[in-house]
């Protein structure tokens, strides 16, 4: 990059520039090797300027040189670019209000040989893994020469000398007054997010006579990069696996998935026994794994109880990288052994299913476990314990209890696909019941057209939360090709396509007027998290649907894996693969011509219009 023509009202360009290589000669700020770190990269080609590292900081300035700037605005766009004076230096990270260069005369303290200014620096808030400079100027205050025998900077790879410091055998010479700008890059580490360093300049002062005096100055630095790093997602939490007899031994499954872009290093499982001393959960976690982004490793869990009550056991996951104030990952493993008993006299469980066990999408199920009985006939059932053993990728469903403190359960089933759901019951004897019972519930969409989409916003650790900013938000749509011949469509004003059917246009009112089955209709919106969105349309025209999804809102997350699912009739005919969205971009799944059962993948990944 060559630096930009100075405006007119600067007086004497060519005086900064003589400035800057009188200072600059012979010595780039690269900084000595030293035998405690990695040694430093090769200087880059003196004859031309070094290639800004990222976008500036918004509302801040950037340096291309010592006299050369460049401003930018909100947005992190450049928007003015420039030369000091011949008497500055230019300021590294002034804000708006700051003047974009400082004076080369920096005022010394009283019996001051040399000063540093700012005798520390601090990179806070950086853009995770984005390389950031600052500058300290380094003052000869007088009224000795200063003799400047090495730079350099401590805290390696994180912190480095912006450019290669070449100094002469005999040093380098600052006559009193001069200034010589010295600057620092914080690349951040992906293994934590605060890191320290420090830069450290040693030389000597010369009198006119006598003896050479050493001087040194240390300028603390430290860093700090708050972006999102890597989040495993512990499936289920905690694993709970009920009641259990003594002596028997139940195997289950805790899955760990790295959902950030960058590979997750576990190299320590940290057990905690304390409420399971004698051993009776167990996890066969790999001494050392990796993960690479979106890669799941299912562990193997066992519950075999020796004694009667509860356990719990709880494995901490030392990995990097990892935020240094987040809390480690933990898995943690549930289980209550009960008393041994022939299976003839253990209670049994036994669920009902309302309203059906064939449903279709976003329809409640209800769950009722009063049914279940006792086999003594001195005891009855006192504990349940539900679980929803199996759900559709991507769906959110969930066993909601009855708030009356009824043994019933209800769940909304939202995606296409099979739920499968089980029951353990115990009674006042402290007998479990020997085997669960597990109905099953399948979900099928019956109109023409039944469209769902899910994501994953790797950069989101809890992608369960809700409400505002909890998550990154992704809009399914289904546009409607229009016809020459189309009536018009009513709509409420602020719908400015009533073809396009979409959270703000969930029930247009397309083919026959006020005839719902032709309608297409939003099942299921989301903003906060990852989905599902469900759209339907139960009897469709004989025309073209095209399939979208508008990226709105990242909440600062970063971008989502989408993937979209296409039933015609009830089958399901189309998967996408996943699709990688930011904010602001659309994404043109397929063309979908219903009566004559045809999908065309169009995977068109554009600007949102």
């Amino acid at each position: 990059m060559s630096p930009p023509e100075p405006t007119p009202h600067r007086a004497a360009p060519w005086r900064a520039w003589t400035l800057a290589l009188l200072l600059l000669t012979g010595c780039g700020l690269g900084g000595l090797e030293s035998s405690l770190y990695d040694p430093p990269p090769a200087p880059p080609d003196a004859s031309t300027p070094a290639a800004p590292l990222t976008r500036c900081v918004p509302n801040a300035v950037r340096c291309i040189t010592s006299a050369w700037y460049e401003r930018c605005d909100p947005t992190g766009e450049i928007v003015e670019s420039d030369a000091c004076g011949w008497d500055e230096v230019c300021a590294e990270g002034a804000s708006p209000d700051a003047p974009a260069c400082l004076p080369l005369e920096v005022r010394c303290g009283a019996g001051q040989a040399l000063r540093l200014v700012p005798d520390r620096i601090a990179f806070k808030d950086v853009q995770t893994l984005k390389a950031t400079r600052r500058t300290t100027l380094l003052t000869s205050c007088g009224p000795d020469t200063l003799i400047v025998e090495s730079v350099e900077v401590l805290g390696r790879p994180a912190f480095n000398l912006d450019e290669p410091l070449d100094l002469p055998p005999e040093g380098l010479t600052l006559r009193p007054g001069v200034v010589l700008p010295v600057r620092v890059n914080y690349q951040p580490s992906p293994y934590t997010h605060s890191e320290e360093g420090e830069l450290r300049v040693i030389g000597a002062l010369q009198p006119q006579r006598g003896p050479r005096e050493r001087v040194e100055l240390r300028v603390p630095l430290s860093g700090r990069a708050p972006g999102v790093l890597p989040t495993p997602l512990l499936t289920p939490t905690p694993l709970d696996f009920g009641f259990v007899p003594i002596g028997q031994r139940q195997a289950r499954e805790v899955v760990l998935r790295n959902r950030s872009d960058l590979p997750l290093y576990v190299e320590w499982v940290q057990e905690d026994r304390a409420l399971d001393p004698r051993g009776a959960l167990q996890a066969d976690f790999p001494a050392t794994f990796a993960l690479d982004p979106q890669e799941e490793l299912a562990v193997p869990v066992t519950f075999a109880p020796a004694e009667v009550g509860p356990a719990e056991l709880r494995y901490r996951i030392w990995a990097k990288p990892w935020p240094l104030d987040a809390p480690w990952p933990e898995v943690i493993l549930r289980g209550t052994g009960v008393e041994v008993s022939s299976c003839d006299l253990a209670p049994i469980p036994q669920w009902t299913v309302a309203p059906d066990t064939t449903l279709r999408p976003m329809q409640d199920v209800v769950l009722d476990a009063a049914p279940s009985y006792a086999q003594r006939p001195d005891a009855a059932v006192t504990a349940y314990q539900p679980a929803l053993n199996q759900r559709p990728q991507g769906s959110t469903a969930a066993l909601t209890p009855s708030p009356d403190g009824a043994p019933r359960w209800r769940s909304t089933l939202d995606l296409a696909g099979t739920y499968f759901f089980g029951l353990d019951v115990s009674d006042s004897a402290g007998l479990a019941s020997c085997q669960p019972q597990v109905v099953r519930v399948d979900v099928a969409p019956r109109g023409d057209l039944h469209v769902e989409l899910t994501w994953v916003t790797p950069g989101d650790r809890n992608p369960d939360d809700e409400g505002p900013g909890a998550g990154a938000d992704l809009d399914l749509a289904l546009a409607r090709e229009p016809l020459s011949d189309d009536p018009s469509i009513p709509h409420e004003p602020w719908i400015q396509d009533p073809n396009r059917c979409a959270w703000d246009n969930p029930e247009p009112d397309w083919g026959t007027l006020r005839y719902g089955p032709d309608d297409c209709r939003v099942l299921r919106a989301d903003n906060d998290g990852a989905g599902p969105e469900i759209i339907t349309l139960e009897q469709s025209e004989g025309r073209r649907y095209t399939v979208l999804v508008d990226a709105q809102d990242d909440a600062g997350y970063g971008p989502s894996l989408a993937r979209v699912q296409i039933y015609l009739r009830g089958e399901l005919r189309y998967a996408s693969t996943a699709r990688r969205l930011e904010p602001g971009q659309r994404w043109e799944v397929a063309l979908v011509t219903p009566w004559a059962s045809l999908i065309e993948e169009l995977d068109r990944v554009t600007p949102a219009p």
